[in-house]
């Protein structure tokens, strides 16, 4: 073959195949919001029409809260979507003016140049591998949810071709499986984090380590440097959301810490072992994500560090899939889906519509919080258990005792009224009759 017509570097074509699969499953993440979106505005039109013992279906309790439930999950994705967005077209920008400030002269500036932006791009996408994983797998499971509930408020009707949802349950099923299945992607979440806390670019297995010691010796949290003490708590609205926030990323520390400990290079036969961590990742990043979005659209500052899933806080945070940087998060806009300007990619600046269709001003960020708060809880909660099951594959006796009260100090929060907080959502989701965000 002519070295003209060659594609890419010798050698490196399976970078590119990786990179593609990457940008796919991001894609597919996206995709899904869309198919989200329809099936709930289907599901809250047909609750309207539809009556049974003399009610419409949409004035009971459970259906009122199946149409919250998937308007929340939905939220979270088109706030993780659109905050990993803006990381990307953040670094890329930046990835840009680099090159354009080293750009090559003379007669091979051209193809010198050109070579160098196709290994800048690979690397940039290389760089947010694990977030596209935590998309596809959290976006393709949305969507199965939400088509799953579609069909049971349309009940038999739901099967009927002649009806809207039924295409949409037929069709969700496989985004489980293409772009590398949900196991896979679970599986590649952890090896990712694993090999960059092995190269030192993401201190994890220290900061595990660290913790663990720490923990076993008696000495306050706090003089565990990357992890700020138990007993802090940040002011504000919004102090509570952050503080169990953080608690949960010293959970997966926790619970990484012990499993890389007992298992180390091996901890890839465990898969078992290795979804549960990959579902306190994803967890934590879909939470804050939406938390994020729910303070900006409030007008207050988002979670410290809320940025990149795979960055640690150089300033004493906690190590994340969300830790590091400052007041702002990329892609995330204080309105509707709309026009932005750079830096809120996607979810609208402030002139690009309301954030909440059919609810005005203070009732859009009212709702979101409301959103925002029915995830932090459940997924808190879902946080703990993944955590449980880990320690109970890789400890026993006193040492699995003390782990699990750790675990529970980590944990511990107040009870949120869950019930009265997606009532807040159903009524927006009827309100508007879609999608309410």
């Amino acid at each position: 073959m002519p070295r003209e017509n060659l594609l890419h570097e010798i050698g490196r074509g399976h970078i590119v195949a990786f990179n593609i699969l990457n940008v796919g499953r991001f894609s597919l993440g996206a995709a899904c919001i869309g198919g989200a979106k329809n099936e709930i505005e289907a599901s809250a039109r047909y609750a309207q029409e539809r009556t049974a013992f003399g009610h419409r279906i949409g004035e009971f309790g459970l259906i009122r809260a199946k149409l919250a439930e998937m308007a929340i999950r939905t939220y979270a994705l088109e706030s993780m979507i659109y905050r990993t967005a803006g990381l990307i077209e953040q670094a890329t920008e930046q990835a840009l003016e680099q090159t354009n400030s080293q750009a090559i002269t003379g007669a091979a500036a051209g193809k010198a140049d050109e070579t160098h932006k196709t290994r800048q791009t690979m690397k940039l996408l290389e760089e947010y591998a694990i977030e596209c994983s935590i998309c596809k797998v959290y976006g393709s499971e949305v969507l199965d949810y939400v088509v799953d509930e579609s069909v049971q408020i349309y009940g038999g009707y739901g099967f009927h071709e002649d009806y809207p949802v039924a295409r949409g349950y037929r069709d969700s099923r496989v985004n489980r499986i293409f772009e590398g299945t949900n196991e896979i992607n679970r599986m590649l979440i952890i090896q990712m984090l694993v090999k960059r806390a092995l190269s030192g670019s993401l201190p994890l297995l220290a900061a595990g380590a660290k913790l663990q010691e720490e923990l076993l010796s008696g000495p306050s949290l706090s003089s565990i440097p990357s992890i700020p003490s138990i007993n802090d708590s940040s002011q504000g609205q919004w102090s509570e959301e952050e503080r169990i926030v953080a608690g949960c990323k010293k959970v997966f520390l926790l619970a990484a810490g012990a499993a890389m400990q007992k298992h180390r290079e091996r901890l890839a036969d465990q898969q078992e072992i290795v979804a549960a961590l990959a579902d306190i990742v994803i967890d934590i990043y879909a939470v804050e994500s939406a938390l994020a979005r729910a303070q900006k659209a409030a007008g207050t500052s988002a979670p410290r560090g809320a940025t990149s899933a795979t960055t640690v806080d150089t300033g004493g945070n906690a190590p994340v899939f969300a830790a590091s940087g400052g007041a702002s998060t990329p892609g995330l806009g204080t309105g509707g889906v709309g026009t932005s300007g750079k830096g809120t990619s996607g979810i609208g600046s402030a002139g690009g519509g309301p954030g909440a269709v059919g609810i005005g001003g203070g009732g859009a960020a009212a709702v979101m919080a409301a959103a925002a708060r029915v995830l932090l809880h459940d997924g808190a909660a879902r946080v703990e258990s993944s955590a449980r099951t880990v320690l109970a594959a890789v400890a026993e006796g006193d040492l699995l005792r003390t782990q699990l009260a750790v675990l529970r100090r980590f944990a511990k929060r107040e009870p949120a009224d869950t019930i009265a907080l997606r009532r807040t959502v159903a009524d927006a989701v009827e309100s508007a009759n879609r999608y309410p965000f």
